[in-house]
């Protein structure tokens, strides 16, 4: 199946942003970052989006390089590779993969906070990795 054009691609990811309750500083940010995306993809001749066309925007415009990915990037800079890579994630999968919630409490009923603490327990007792319970378990 091929691509979807990026503009097309774009209006649906936005959508399903306002669906999801992103604020709309978050969305006023995405949109002009997608802006300067779908320019530079025009400038090279591109229509669809590819992993290929988001580094060469992320290499060019903020002089982030693919060789430089694994490394521990700035703050500034891993929400710029976060940006290109939920749209490939949308692109791909149709939904947004990676969220992270900051203020909002996912689990509220005491039954449910219960199994999450006991899970966590267990998760512990068998020495798995803080990284790996921290990401779990939700106890917020």
């Amino acid at each position: 199946m091929p691509n979807k054009p990026l503009k097309e691609l774009l209006l649906e990811l936005e959508q399903e942003l306002l669906r999801l309750g992103y604020s709309k500083g978050s969305m006023t940010f995405y949109r002009r970052r997608w802006a300067q995306i779908l320019q530079f993809a025009e400038e090279q001749g591109k229509v669809c989006y590819t992993e290929q066309v988001g580094i060469d925007f992320l290499e060019d415009r903020f002089r982030i390089f693919k060789k430089d990915f694994d490394k521990t990037l700035s703050q500034k800079d891993t929400q710029e590779l976060r940006i290109i890579r939920m749209i490939g994630d949308f692109q791909l999968h149709h939904t947004i993969l990676r969220r992270y919630y900051k203020h909002r409490k996912l689990l509220t009923d005491p039954y449910y906070l219960d199994i999450s603490a006991h899970f966590k327990k267990y998760c512990e007792g068998r020495d798995y990795s803080p990284v790996t319970v921290g990401h779990s378990i939700i106890e917020r």
